[in-house]
């Protein structure tokens, strides 16, 4: 059975990187908010942070990386909620308030 974790992302900063563990894989996330797309863009990049896939829009009801099978992505799904209820896209102040991305981890388990 696949864990669900959160994705640590934020609204108060409009550009920022975070290291995190994506199905026991270390990688570098490297967020922005664009503002004439008004959308986040996220790449991902190895541990070293060679990038991987870049300028994926962070968008509601869609698998982020499904797109991109042959890259070297993180096993799981990754997709964002709208937790308002309302199905709105993401703003640059939303996240952490009104939509959360998730990580569905394949490769964990419960017990």
């Amino acid at each position: 059975m696949a864990v669900l974790l959160t994705v640590p992302l934020r609204s108060d900063l409009p550009r920022y990187q975070f290291r995190i563990s994506f199905s026991g894989v270390i990688f570098t996330a490297h967020v922005r908010y664009n503002t004439r797309m008004q959308r986040y863009l996220m790449n991902i990049c190895d541990s070293s942070d060679n990038p991987i896939l870049l300028g994926i829009p962070v968008l509601i009801e869609r698998d982020l990386t499904a797109q991109y099978p042959t890259l070297a992505v993180p096993a799981g799904t990754f997709f964002v909620t709208d937790d308002s209820g309302q199905e709105q896209q993401p703003t640059q102040y939303s996240f952490g308030i009104d939509h959360t991305m998730w990580y569905v981890d394949p490769t964990q388990g419960s017990a």
